[in-house]
């Protein structure tokens, strides 16, 4: 059983000819370098039609810790897809990756030590993250705020390829929200549920690279009106939510 289970979901990212045509390979070859070698990969396919399978099956045949698993109907729904891939990894401990993101190769060595050392009582920890936009070339370095929920309550603090994240933390407030109002706002609601109930460490480091660029990711298509964030915290104000966020997982 590996320490660390990496989870990536991808949905067409083989564009030749648009932006960012090799953001999955680069995502996976970032993987792929880490000096902390004791990982698995969970590559789940949510059902692209671009030709995306081959390039996860080409680095599932490279090396054996990658873990490809297609599903034929997109979802349509990250939280749904890495809840999934939580499902089938075997680590007590894991990260989280976009298909057009990438980590610096010594992203998974800084936060298994952050969580195994001086996090070790943390049901969380988190590294820092640049962020660029490749078309515009701004960059802004090192985000990650010190923690604070008051802060996090009102914008999101952490990049999602900054974080490490025990099992027992995810067996214990449940997995991300599958409901098709927090398909922006799953990781952020995430980290709020951890935060309420657990010890959240930082570590100072810039651990990987979350690139704003592609016109067809998440961020940039699904707004966050006012009216949806009332509607997001009647969700997570719910007595019940807590028993059918763990059901899911």
């Amino acid at each position: 059983m590996s320490q660390i289970s990496a989870i990536m979901s991808t949905y067409c990212r083989n564009r030749p000819g648009r932006s960012c045509p090799n953001s999955l390979r680069r995502a996976l070859d970032s993987v792929l370098v880490q000096t902390f070698k004791d990982w698995e990969l969970v590559l789940i396919d949510d059902g692209s039609r671009d030709g995306s399978e081959h390039v996860c099956c080409e680095y599932a045949e490279k090396d054996k810790r990658v873990r490809y698993v297609r599903f034929e109907e997109n979802s349509g729904l990250p939280a749904k897809r890495y809840n999934d891939g939580m499902r089938l990894a075997t680590s007590p401990y894991f990260m989280y990756m976009f298909d057009d993101d990438f980590w610096y190769p010594h992203a998974m060595k800084t936060m298994h030590e952050a969580i195994m050392g001086k996090h070790s009582r943390c049901g969380m920890a988190y590294g820092l993250a640049d962020y660029v936009d490749e078309n515009s070339g701004v960059k802004k370095m090192g985000f990650g705020e010190h923690w604070n929920m008051g802060v996090l309550a009102k914008k999101n603090i952490l990049g999602n390829l900054s974080v490490i994240v025990p099992r027992r933390t995810i067996n214990s407030v449940g997995g991300y929200d599958e409901d098709v109002l927090f398909r922006r706002w799953c990781d952020w609601d995430l980290w709020l549920r951890i935060g309420a109930k657990f010890l959240v460490g930082r570590v100072p480091l810039s651990v990987g690279c979350v690139v704003h660029s592609s016109s067809d990711s998440v961020f940039k298509m699904v707004e966050l009106r006012d009216e949806d964030k009332a509607r997001i915290r009647k969700i997570q104000a719910m007595a019940n939510r807590r028993v059918r966020l763990q059901g899911e997982l």
